[in-house]
């Protein structure tokens, strides 16, 4: 699925429960930013690539839409299963951004929520163009910390790239100028709308926990990087609360066969 990471597809396996409990929700607004932006209008399909627990594709569920949630990770699917029941016009099929078994031609636009920087861009961009329909509107988006928002932001990547060697080569791929401009083309659109989440200590915790490259518990280095975001949380947190206040990063555009891509 990716070019940089092998496991990209396995590696939340053990995390699908901490991620529904603790990952930030998208908003209503990014639903009404897509719909002033013409690329949603009464009736789309949306396919959902790489919908994990179900979180991204909540809001569009919401406004009624039909959603495909297309995951490889049977637990990451299988919770997003759970948390979307409700949702009738919600079923996710085994899938990756390279291989989605979807017919040709059958969708109207492709959203892909904390889960681009995974793909490969030359394979997903084929099996896309695969599964659109004209106009081809593809939505790149992440829900990424405001690293300079406050000492707690500053001191919680500073604790991230101490100990978190992945963490550092993810984050360069996020937002990736360059990787946009490969998949898309020239001229794709690039907003920034914002977005909070308050969080007590369990939440804080299981926060960290759903990240894929945090230590491991058997790592040595587990202990010291979790004492280190207790004393971060106990030295800033009011009335036993945090604030993560966050940017939504959205990347957008129509795929056209005639675009050029290399991985």
């Amino acid at each position: 699925m990716s070019t940089h990471f092998t496991d990209a597809t396995t590696r939340f396996s053990t995390k699908a429960e901490v991620y529904a409990k603790a990952r930030p929700r998208y908003p209503a607004s990014v639903v009404a930013f897509l719909e002033s932006q013409g690329i949603l209008h009464s009736g789309s399909t949306i396919v959902d690539l790489g919908s994990g627990t179900g979180l991204s594709a909540q809001p569009f569920l919401e406004a009624g839409y039909l959603v495909i949630g297309v995951e490889p990770n049977d637990p990451m699917r299988a919770e997003g299963n759970t948390f979307l029941a409700q949702y009738p016009r919600f079923h996710s099929v085994k899938g990756t951004s390279e291989a989605t078994s979807l017919p040709d031609h059958s969708v109207d636009v492709v959203i892909a929520a904390q889960a681009f920087h995974w793909f490969d861009l030359e394979k997903t961009r084929h099996e896309m163009l695969r599964i659109l329909r004209p106009p081809g509107w593809f939505v790149a988006m992440w829900n990424h910390r405001r690293n300079d928002a406050s000492l707690l932001h500053q001191g919680y990547e500073a604790t991230l790239r101490k100990y978190c060697p992945d963490y550092h080569k993810l984050a360069l791929l996020y937002r990736s100028l360059e990787r946009s401009t490969t998949f898309f083309g020239p001229g794709y659109g690039d907003a920034t709308l914002q977005n909070a989440q308050r969080l007590d200590w369990e939440l804080f915790e299981a926060r960290i926990q759903s990240s894929s490259y945090i230590p491991k518990p058997i790592d040595p280095q587990y202990a010291p990087f979790m004492g280190e975001m207790k004393q971060l949380f106990d030295q800033y947190a009011h009335k036993g609360v945090v604030q993560f206040d966050l940017e939504i990063w959205i990347h957008w555009g129509q795929l056209r066969p005639s675009a050029r891509t290399t991985a």
